[in-house]
């Protein structure tokens, strides 16, 4: 299983919220096989909700592009969510299969719980693919 962590700069604008990635070309290596490469080509997009009753929903999306040679069976992106106090209050999570080589997977990670108070930064804590 191959994992890398990307960290995110959260950027408030007014009351939306726009997360930025740069320049995320990153190699992942997995001890001594050859090295792979997957790119993001969209950055992040950081969206909080409000659902009345419910509370604050999360959903981050973007692209990643798999530039390697190999098609991967599984992957999956983490971002972490943090509340104002930078404490951690949650995740948002996607996952697809199948994502082959030079394809580009265009990404929703959805939060699977409600907020209270609305998170107001996120960073990506894993992305696995095999």
């Amino acid at each position: 299983m191959k994992k890398f962590s990307i960290f995110f700069v959260v950027l408030l604008l007014g009351i939306g919220m726009s997360g930025i990635l740069s320049g995320c070309g990153v190699d992942f290596h997995d001890d001594g096989e050859k090295p792979e490469r997957i790119q993001s080509v969209e950055a992040p997009e950081f969206k909080c909700e409000y659902t009345n009753g419910l509370g604050y929903y999360v959903k981050i999306s973007g692209a990643l592009k798999n530039t390697g040679d190999s098609t991967y069976s599984y992957v999956s992106i983490t971002f972490s969510l943090y509340d104002e106090n930078g404490y951690n209050v949650g995740t948002a999570i996607d996952n697809m299969n199948y994502l082959g080589a030079g394809e580009i997977w265009k990404y929703e990670a959805n939060s699977f719980t409600w907020f209270e108070t609305p998170p107001v930064s996120y960073k990506c804590s894993d992305i696995i693919y095999f």
